[in-house]
């Protein structure tokens, strides 16, 4: 059986190019969630928490809840975006 889930996402980027995509967790949850609205529910208290010094500011972009921000770092502008996004798994039957 496939299971549908949705978590949170984070992708830097120097301003050039992308330099990472992760899967963002700081707690015991792994920050997965079974619904999109769930998840995006959780987007602004858990980035917010997690990482302050990107000051990141919550928008719409078509209908889903993104958080961006700009932190600097020992090699420059960093710039965050978080979203949720959706992950499949499989269960033994």
């Amino acid at each position: 059986m496939i299971q549908e889930w949705f978590i949170i996402l984070m992708i830097l980027s120097d301003g050039e190019s992308i330099s990472s995509v992760n899967h963002a967790t700081a707690d015991q949850s792994l920050n997965v969630f079974m619904s999109q609205r769930e998840c995006e529910a959780a987007l602004p208290e858990f980035v917010n928490a997690t990482y302050p010094e990107f000051r990141p500011q919550a928008n719409l972009l078509n209908h889903q809840v993104v958080m961006n921000g700009i932190a600097d770092s020992p090699v420059g502008q960093r710039s965050a975006t978080w979203r949720c996004t959706t992950i499949f798994t499989t269960r033994g039957q």
